[in-house]
């Protein structure tokens, strides 16, 4: 993994070397391992390296060998060799990368070798000839990647700071993406928080002229033709494909841990992992102080031991929490609600000071349906047959906001609706006091409608949320806490043809009666303890609920009433204070939404942000 950054600039400017350098060096993180750039005319690449397949000759940014292409590159092919044997009769290979083999698939393929790849990557390759620059992003969007117009220049690059740091003009809040991440929880692609900053959608590639002007064009594969074997083949194809899988992203030049937790996805993937490990491995679990009843430590190492494996546990108290997130918003580039970001944070740094690489269980719960919403809509079809104005009744009695949307949820009829109403984040009327507008973000669910419009509604709700909530959420912040330490996260259940079988799976294979993820969980059975596999869903959890109204109650309040605070130019203050004493007083959990509010004033503060 690493980070790449460059611009097109149609107009020579003095000090360009500097420019394309404090892009690179705003990447450093990512890359400790080295550091390249190339420029030619009005092209400039440059690259900052973790060494982790082919350590002696795969430095970047790399010519071809017809010395037509130039390739920066994030990321990893797990096909590479199979590619490679393939591209061998007509490309004389000089090292043992797959960031070669990237730039020979490009020769002989163009833009279609990217249907071919299997694995995860952002990647920007200049074709010298023509005088065009690719950007591309794989279909889970794994690794980012972001783009700008500035100065009559197009500039890209793995992470915005990258960006900022040749404009520093483009630090300004984008009130759009402000107002999407209020509806959704995230900033759904292309926006971001930053005016003017876009990022790519996944499976999705620019082509980008000398002046700056660029087309997107979709490349990722429509879903898969649906599955017409029975269940038994099912479950024998779901294991040769997850094996291979794991067998796959296990390689790697440097050691490989893996991430896990006390639930059932992660324990899969180290079961298979150990089978085809060179030597024993270790799994890296995080926990936290004091008592809180989702602390997945024990479970984990339980699972660890199971398996043969050392284990490595961190713990986060919440004296750390402000040091963490002042540290994390830099890294994560936009304000957050997902807190598990956090530990995140804090455990990567511990595993990196052993690993560069780690496996992780990540992608299954979009995938199979693990969500509790999954099993909502998998149960809302017996019910779908009662008259609306029942559910709009039911709707009008005292219950908590989980019921309420449960409810509107099985009174819409229509599918995307539906699904937006089961995403919703800041209510309605509550976004309306703090910015004046509810507004309605759903562009970003429109490259995907017309392929949708055969398939089940559960189907439909894997698919967007494969395709939306885990890369602009649950990826990103992955990626950018891991990287931030020079540490690869791989998803081997997003292999690529791991994940093309899944979703053309039948929604019964995923969700039955109130049975998630019930294929991938009979899996399990054959390889791990019932114990394991029985555990309830926790969910990569933390007490911040519990924090804001005890340890950190005072930091709470001082960061977002005080009278300094940046978000009172931005939002509404008296809805924000209601907000704090409201959750203060036990008068409801408004955690989440406190934790987004948090990290929007450290972000304001930490960017020098313009509204």
């Amino acid at each position: 993994m690493c980070g790449i950054a460059g611009f097109l600039d149609p107009i020579p400017r003095a000090g360009d070397g500097g420019r394309l350098a404090r892009m690179t060096g705003a990447l450093g993180h990512r890359g400790p391992d080295g550091e390249g750039m190339w420029a030619e005319g009005c092209a400039a690449f440059g690259h900052r390296r973790l060494a982790i397949i082919d350590p002696a000759t795969g430095a970047q940014p790399m010519v071809s060998g017809c010395g037509r292409y130039v390739i920066t590159y994030n990321g990893e092919l797990y096909n590479y060799r199979e590619l490679k044997l393939a591209l061998a009769a007509d490309y004389q290979f000089q090292t043992s990368s797959d960031t070669e083999v990237f730039l020979a698939a490009f020769k002989r393929w163009g833009t279609g070798c990217l249907e071919k790849l299997n694995g995860i990557f952002a990647v920007a390759i200049y074709d010298r000839a023509e005088r065009l620059l690719y950007l591309a992003r794989d279909p889970f969007g794994v690794k980012p990647l972001y783009y700008a117009r500035a100065g009559g220049a197009f500039y890209f690059a793995s992470e915005m700071k990258a960006i900022l740091a040749a404009e520093q003009g483009l630090a300004r809040l984008s009130r759009t993406g402000l107002a999407a991440a209020l509806e959704w929880r995230y900033f759904p692609a292309p926006l971001t928080p930053f005016e003017g900053i876009a990022k790519l959608r996944p499976g999705h590639y620019l082509t980008v002229e000398p002046n700056g002007a660029a087309r997107e064009t979709r490349f990722a594969p429509l879903p898969a033709a649906p599955w017409e074997g029975d269940p038994a083949d099912a479950l024998e194809r779901l294991q040769r494909l997850t094996d291979d899988a794991v067998r796959r992203q296990l390689a790697a030049d440097v050691p490989v841990g893996v991430l896990l937790s006390g639930g059932v996805d992660s324990a899969l993937v180290a079961s298979f992992a150990v089978e085809h490990a060179a030597s024993k491995m270790t799994a890296f679990t995080v926990g936290f102080e004091g008592d809180f009843e989702k602390n997945e430590v024990k479970a984990a190492a339980e699972t660890a031991a199971i398996l043969g494996l050392d284990h490595e546990a961190v713990t986060v108290a919440p004296r750390d929490f402000m040091g963490l997130m002042e540290r994390l918003v830099w890294h994560l580039e936009e304000p957050s609600a997902t807190t598990s970001a956090v530990p995140l944070f804090l455990l990567s740094g511990e595993i990196a000071r052993s690993r560069k690489v780690v496996l992780s269980g990540q992608g299954a719960d979009e995938l199979w349906g693990g969500y509790a919403r999954h099993l909502a809509e998998s149960l809302r079809a017996n019910v779908a047959w009662l008259p609306p104005f029942i559910p709009r009744v039911v709707a009008t009695l005292p219950l908590g906001e989980k019921w309420r949307k449960a409810v509107a949820m099985a009174a819409e009829p229509d599918n995307e609706a539906r699904y937006c109403r089961a995403r919703r984040f800041f209510p309605p009327e509550e976004q309306i006091t703090l910015t004046g507008s509810a507004g309605s973000y759903r562009d970003h669910l429109s490259p995907y409608r017309a392929e949708l419009a055969e398939k089940e509604p559960l189907s439909q709700a894997l698919y967007w949320d494969a395709r939306t909530q885990l890369p602009d959420d649950l990826l990103l912040y992955t990626d950018k806490a891991a990287m931030a330490h020079g540490l690869e996260v791989r998803v081997p259940l997003l292999d690529l043809e791991l994940a093309s079988f899944a979703e053309s799976l039948p929604p019964a294979y995923k969700v039955a009666g109130l049975r998630q993820k019930r294929l991938l969980k009979q899996l399990a059975g054959r390889r791990l303890p019932a114990a394991i596999v029985r555990r309830k869903k926790i969910g990569f959890e933390t007490p911040v609920e519990g924090w804001f109204r005890k340890e950190l109650s005072g930091l709470l309040r001082e960061t977002l009433c005080s009278p300094d605070a940046r978000l009172r130019d931005v939002l509404d203050r008296k809805t924000v204070e209601q907000m704090v004493t409201a959750h203060l007083a036990g008068r409801g959990d408004y955690s989440q939404r406190l934790f987004f509010l948090f990290s929007f004033e450290l972000w304001l503060r930490r960017f020098s942000i313009s509204c």
